[in-house]
C-alpha cells in the first residue's frame, strides 16, 4: 500500500514511519523543513493547497495518513489565526482532495478535544475543548465525518519512546543526581510509540473505520510517571519532588486520561501498562 505521510519531519511522524515501512507499505514522508529532503522527506508547504493538491495527484496514494500541524498549545493559543490555518485549514484541503480522489484519510487527532472534566473519555464521549488547538482539531474531526466515508480519526496522547521525550527528560536530571519537580494535578493516557505504530497498522491492515482511542492504557500524573521512571531505572526517588500547577492561569485540562478499552477490542490490542514498557525497552533510554 502507498502512504503519504503529511508531518514525517515532526516528532511523531519520524517514530512511525520507521515502524509503519517494516509492514511492506510503501510510505512516500512529506515535511515543512527542506533540511529533511536528505533524509528522503518531500519539502512541502501544506498551506500552498495549489502545490500540495499538486502533489497528492502526482503521488496517487492508497492512504493518507495525516500527522502535520502546530501542536505547541501555548502558541496556538497566542496565535489563533495562525493555528486555524496550520491545524483545520490545510487539514480542510486535505479532506477535499481525499474525497475527489477517493482516497483514504487516517488523520492523528489529541486528547485535547476533550476539556479534562469528567475523565476518563471513550470514543462515545462528548468532546468539549477548551483551547485553540483542541477546538481545530475538533473542527477538523467533524469535517471528516460530514465529507468522507473511508476515514478513522485516531486521538492519541504523550507519545513517549522517542528522543527528547518525557522519560529522558527525567532521567537526564536524576543521572546527574538533580531533583526532578513534577506535576501531581496534571493527568492523561501516555502512549508508546510502538504501540500506536502497532494500533495503526491493524487499522491499515484491517481496512478498519471511525473513531479510535489509541492512547496508552494508565491513568496517570507526570508525578507518578516520574516516579515509575525512577523505580525502573533504580534511581532515588526522593529526586522526584511533587509539585501543583495553578490551573487557574493554565491552558492545560487538569485530566485527558482516554479510555481505550473499546479500540483496543476492536483492534484485538492490549497495550502493555507503563512499568512493564519501561522495564522491556531500557534500550531505547540507554
Amino acid at each position: 500500500m502507498k502512504i503519504l505521510i503529511t508531518g514525517a519531519n515532526g516528532y511523531v511522524g519520524g517514530g512511525l514511519m520507521e515502524r509503519l515501512s517494516r509492514d511492506g507499505n510503501t510510505l512516500v514522508p512529506i515535511g515543512f523543513t527542506p533540511d529533511y529532503e536528505l533524509k528522503g522527506i518531500y519539502s512541502l508547504d501544506l498551506t500552498d493547497f495549489l502545490k500540495t493538491n499538486s502533489y497528492i495527484k502526482s503521488v496517487q496514494p492508497d492512504l493518507i495518513l495525516h500527522l502535520a500541524g502546530n501542536k505547541d498549545v501555548f502558541k496556538c493559543e497566542s496565535d489563533k489565526a495562525l493555528s486555524r490555518l496550520i491545524n483545520y485549514e490545510t487539514s480542510k484541503n486535505i479532506i477535499k482532495e481525499c474525497f475527489a480522489q477517493k482516497i483514504k484519510l487516517i488523520y492523528i487527532s489529541t486528547d485535547y478535544v476533550f476539556n479534562g472534566e469528567a475523565a476518563p473519555f471513550n470514543e462515545q464521549s462528548q468532546p468539549n475543548p477548551n483551547t485553540q488547538y483542541g477546538k481545530d482539531k475538533l473542527a477538523t474531526e467533524n469535517l471528516i465525518k460530514k465529507e468522507l466515508l473511508d476515514y478513522a480519526i485516531v486521538r492519541t496522547a504523550g507519545i513517549f519512546g522517542l528522543k527528547n521525550d518525557f522519560v529522558e527528560t527525567v532521567l537526564k536530571q536524576v543521572n546527574m543526581k538533580n531533583n526532578f519537580k513534577a506535576y501531581t494535578n496534571l493527568k492523561n493516557s501516555p502512549t508508546f510509540i510502538k504501540d500506536l505504530a502497532s494500533m495503526l497498522n491493524i487499522i491499515i491492515s484491517e481496512k478498519r473505520t471511525g473513531t479510535f482511542h489509541c492512547a496508552g492504557s494508565e491513568s496517570i500524573s507526570r508525578y507518578g510517571f516520574a516516579l515509575k521512571v525512577a523505580k525502573t531505572f533504580k534511581f532515588d526517588g526522593a529526586l522526584i519532588l511533587p509539585e501543583n500547577i495553578d490551573l487557574s492561569d493554565d491552558l492545560r485540562p487538569s485530566d485527558l486520561s482516554m479510555d481505550s478499552s473499546s479500540s483496543y477490542k476492536i483492534l484485538n490490542y492490549q497495550p502493555q501498562g507503563i512499568e512493564k514498557i519501561l522495564q522491556s525497552n531500557r534500550n531505547i533510554w540507554a
